[in-house]
């Protein structure tokens, strides 16, 4: 193979490989500096470049069809964006139920930055991330979402990505569905925090010279603190559940995508 083809084929194998460390957990946090992302993703590259040359078949020429070549760069970029997005819809699933909690505790106006996207995120919904976060690192999720990466070569040829209907459905359908996870893992803390609502109404009712305000709030803080911790390993547990579950959907998109 001539340099000029590995020259071709690496870049290629990066932008597919960009697409990931644009907005996949841990590989896209914007904790990581940009030098640190760049030079991480061409080591990967050049790692996988010659394992990715003995799947793959004709490689296009930059200067003969540069803009088949273009074509494929921005279609190779667009496999790897749909890899890192289905990983980083868990931990936005993760976000979202912290953020119900939030508005149960009281803690709605008390919001940290979230280091991948740079926004404001309720203090639950960041605590939640971060386990999340240690949990996909335990569970050895960064690896596998390489072995997908390299494992979509077989699945999708250099250029050959359909963005087609099913994988657009599919994708939304992912995205709704996640709402509904969201709340499946609220629903204990939220549901507790409705039962402390009710009995403070009931107190304020019987003994009106407390003051329920004031009361309420540290009582529903204590309360969610408390079935936070109590819930922990049982959530630990449910994460591992959910990333279990992230395996065949990154195979079930690559297929469509592949045109399967």
């Amino acid at each position: 193979m001539s340099v000029s083809l590995n020259l071709n084929l690496f870049l290629i194998v990066f932008a597919r490989m960009a697409g990931i460390f644009l907005i996949a957990p841990v590989f896209g946090s914007r904790y990581l500096p940009a030098q640190l992302k760049i030079g991480f993703a061409l080591v990967t590259t050049a790692v996988l470049t010659p394992v990715v040359a003995s799947r793959v078949g004709q490689v296009p020429d930059p200067w003969s069809a540069p803009v088949r070549y273009a074509v494929t760069l921005v279609s190779e970029t667009g496999i790897g964006l749909v890899l890192g997005y289905a990983t980083l819809l868990i931990l936005m699933t993760v976000q979202v139920a912290g953020q119900f909690i939030d508005l149960q505790m009281g803690f709605g106006i008390v919001n940290v930055v979230d280091p991948l996207s740079d926004a404001p995120v309720p203090l639950v919904g960041n605590f939640k991330y971060l386990l999340a976060i240690l949990v996909f690192l335990a569970v050895n999720g960064h690896h596998f979402l390489l072995e997908a990466l390299v494992a979509s070569y077989d699945l999708v040829a250099l250029g050959q990505a359909v963005y087609g209907g099913l994988l657009v459905s599919r994708i939304t359908d992912l995205f709704s569905s996640m709402f509904l996870v969201a709340v499946k893992l609220a629903l204990p803390v939220v549901g507790t925090l409705f039962l402390t609502d009710v009995a403070l109404g009931i107190i304020a009712r019987t003994v009106p010279q407390m003051n329920i305000l004031v009361l309420g709030l540290s009582v529903k803080i204590i309360v969610g603190i408390v079935v936070l911790l109590l819930l922990l390993p049982a959530y630990v547990f449910l994460l591992g559940g959910l990333f279990d579950r992230l395996y065949p959907t990154l195979w079930e998109l690559l297929h469509l995508a592949g045109g399967g």
